[in-house]
């Protein structure tokens, strides 16, 4: 996390704008740093270490255990997303 995202991030929940609008921007700022983020990781970290590592097999496998652990993560806080504007959606209509 670098204070240019948390700044970025700070902005976003204080603006006034249409909450698609707001996903969106979300979205493709989330998308840039998974983006960076596997770039980092399977392009420049693993090839260097690769040439010095005696058990890249390891190495690989829990990189790809980290990743999946944080692509759940990110299921279901979109689950619990979803379900939160449903409920929402469901109290605001009961009135």
């Amino acid at each position: 996390m670098t204070p240019i995202g948390s700044f970025a991030g700070l902005i976003l929940q204080s603006v006034n704008m249409n909450e698609s609008w707001r996903q969106g921007i979300i979205m493709v700022l989330e998308g840039i740093a998974i983006g960076t983020f596997i770039f980092v990781t399977f392009l420049e970290v693993l090839f260097e270490q690769r040439n010095d590592s005696k058990a890249i097999r390891e190495e690989i496998i829990a990189i790809a255990l980290g990743v999946l652990t944080i692509s759940g993560f990110q299921y279901f806080e979109g689950n619990f997303r979803t379900m939160d504007q449903q409920n929402i959606i469901n109290s605001n209509s009961a009135k």
